[in-house]
């Protein structure tokens, strides 16, 4: 895909400015001569015709969940009448097509936010709409045979987190002829694996006795590797139907991974705790390999077959109704040939932490409340449920797992800003990998927020100095802040190309805007280079 950098006109706000919620949208108890209409026309874009029940939704961005909706006619019409001013989205979907936003540069990225103003009529607005696209193929085994009831799974390519990021629910499985499809896919990069239980490869028959075999297959990667590292993504564009992607299993040795778990924690006993086994190393593999199990209730005993051979952690959980979260455990296992015994998992009882929230001068208005959220770094995708802000500031979690977290606060109020401009766990200071808990509490999470940030306005233009629309523009912290992903801002400009960034931390950034640009991926600092000057 093709980038091309677009320039920006900055215009600065103080730094010292305090970022407010901004003033709510127009009722809808405007006037009629103060209410806005907004009518179009939905077409193919392939052949240019007209889409009949095309749906089209006005959604405020205000905060509130208030919506316009029509249904396009025989000609592709829509109109949207009695609308208060203010700023919205404009979403237009139809069944086989990707959905289209106002503003869209490209499909299934951001689009322009739509500011109406009082009185105005905005016509002959016009969308056209691309088929979804789809990729199939068959899976077989060593012997050329259709392999029925594998899992396919595919994963958008993302420079973000690791290596891919999953698309859809769960896995698709193959019919009795070995063949899948993968259908409403957005145009875009993707990678497609493959993963066979032998011991549950019948979907059909759910209930058929357990397989103990002592042979596999190695999970499959596009174009037919066993490596992770060595898949490569299938480009697809608007309408594509990629055929014939074809995987040919490799057996392997399987091997059974048996243990017990033990929970430390007062009225557990007889509650479902949970053994989950995933690749060591993150990016693709972790996402397509998982194999889990539900301990025995009395003894807590369990039993994983078919593991293939590699490196793995071996995560157990049970859920904890005090604290309303999950209390957890996890160790490392090498699997090579032979069944792997006596894996002891011990969930003990958690911490309770207790905290405090104040601000660097005053609140700004709009904030009546607060949540703090722990992110475990060893686990960023199994974070803490949110807890309060108590009126005096004062917050609690109660059973948190020992390990190193990250602390966030954040408020339900659209447009609050301010950031945490501090932290300390006891006596010593937070640093950005975050604060570690073992043993007995050592103090008060004490979090400082502040309100004086900065707010960043301005206007993207094209290179014909034409507003550039629905493009996006992205807040890049400098080095060394590149890895903390909360201080990036990404906004997307609106119909006459100008945007406003708010609740930025004071620091050292550079601005970007691309004319297109895939999500996330200014977070890979190679992608990012060079467009460094």
């Amino acid at each position: 895909m093709r980038f091309v950098f677009v320039s920006c006109l900055l215009l600065l706000s103080p730094i010292a400015s305090l970022c407010q919620t901004p003033p709510p949208s127009a009722a809808d108890s405007n006037p009629p001569k103060e209410l806005v209409t907004v009518s179009g026309t939905v077409l193919r874009l392939d052949t240019g015709e007209p889409l009949k029940k095309a749906d089209v939704k006005l959604q405020s961005r205000s905060g509130s969940r208030k919506a316009v909706y029509d249904v396009t006619d025989a000609l592709g019409h829509f109109t949207l009448g009695s609308v208060p001013p203010g700023s919205y989205i404009l979403i237009v979907s139809r069944n086989g097509y990707v959905d289209a936003e106002f503003g869209q540069q490209r499909p299934g990225g951001p689009g322009a936010v739509l500011t109406l103003s009082a009185g105005q009529r905005l016509t002959d607005l016009v969308f056209k709409l691309i088929h979804t696209c789809a990729i199939s193929g068959h899976v077989y085994d060593e012997d050329g045979f259709p392999v029925r009831g594998a899992d396919i799974s595919i994963f958008r390519a993302s420079a973000r987190e690791g290596k891919a990021l999953p698309v859809g629910g769960a896995p698709i499985s193959t019919n009795d002829l070995g063949e899948f499809r993968i259908f409403d896919l957005h145009p875009g990069r993707y990678y497609v694996s493959v993963f066979y239980h032998p011991e549950v490869g019948d979907h059909f028959f759910p209930f058929s006795p357990v397989r103990d075999t002592k042979e596999g297959y190695l999970p499959a990667y596009f174009p037919n590797t066993t490596d992770a590292a060595r898949a490569l993504p299938i480009m697809i564009h608007a309408g594509d139907e990629i055929r014939d992607i074809d995987f040919f299993l490799q057996p392997a040795l399987m091997v059974k991974v048996t243990g017990k778990v033990i929970s430390a924690v007062p009225n557990t006993s007889g509650v479902d705790a949970n053994v989950e086994i995933y690749p060591r190393d993150s990016g693709l593999a972790q996402s397509t390999i998982h194999l889990d199990a539900i301990p025995d209730r009395k003894d807590g005993t369990f039993q994983i077959r078919n593991v293939p051979p590699g490196t793995y952690s071996v995560f157990s959980s049970i859920h904890d109704s005090e604290s309303r979260g999950w209390l957890w455990t996890k160790r490392e296992i090498e699997v090579g040939n032979i069944d792997v015994d006596g894996v002891v998992l011990i969930i003990t009882q958690g911490i309770d932490l207790f905290g405090r929230v104040s601000w660097e001068g005053s609140a700004p208005r709009g904030i009546s409340d607060l949540y703090v959220w722990l992110e475990p770094v060893d686990e960023p995708d199994r974070p803490l449920p949110s807890q309060p802000v108590r009126a005096n500031g004062s917050f609690t979690f109660k059973n948190v797992p020992e390990g190193t977290y990250r602390p966030f606060v954040s408020s339900p109020e659209q447009g609050a800003a301010g950031f945490l401009k501090s932290a300390k766990y006891g006596s010593l200071s937070v640093p950005d990998a975050g604060f570690t808990l073992r043993g007995r509490p050592e103090g008060l999470l004490e979090l400082v927020m502040s309100s004086h940030c900065a707010q960043v306005s301005g206007l993207v233009l094209t290179g014909d100095s034409l507003p550039a629309v629905g493009v996006q523009v992205v807040l890049v912290p400098d080095p060394p802040r590149r890895n903390q992903h909360r201080v990036f801002k990404v906004v997307t400009t609106d119909q006459n190309g100008r945007f406003i960034i708010s609740g930025i931390e004071p620091s050292d950034y550079k601005l970007f805007s691309w004319e297109s640009v895939e999500d996330q991926d200014w977070f890979d600092q190679d992608w990012l280079r060079p467009y460094e000057s």
